[in-house]
């Protein structure tokens, strides 16, 4: 892997693993010192109940935003009351805030 030569090269490492962040950080756990964690803001409750694992190892989770579809000014219910589908997840933020994401314009001939 291009990658995990390039990070090797700076005395970095890639690890992956398909497992749950709460299965991998356990192990993780056994053999490193991990004090933090750093996550995405949690968009469903899923995601919450996940960080909140994480927290129970004893690690600091610092839920930070990135780049999102959506502002959370935008989402005003509560996260466990969403909606299950994107679909009605978009019509529902759109009726709320009275626009559309993705503005389609027609052009005149």
């Amino acid at each position: 892997m291009a990658l995990r030569a390039s990070l090797e090269e700076i005395g970095g490492a890639l690890w992956i693993d398909a497992d749950g962040p709460v299965e991998v950080l356990s192990r993780i756990l056994e053999s490193h010192s991990v004090v933090s964690v750093v996550t995405d803001l949690p968009v469903a409750s899923e995601e919450e109940s996940e960080n909140a694992a994480l927290a129970a190892l004893d690690l600091q989770v610092l839920a930070v935003p990135t780049d999102e579809l959506f502002d959370s000014s935008q989402i005003i219910m509560a996260l466990d009351q969403l909606p299950s589908s994107f679909t009605k997840f978009r019509k529902t933020i759109e009726e709320n805030t009275g626009q559309s994401r993705c503005r389609r314009s027609r052009l005149e001939a």
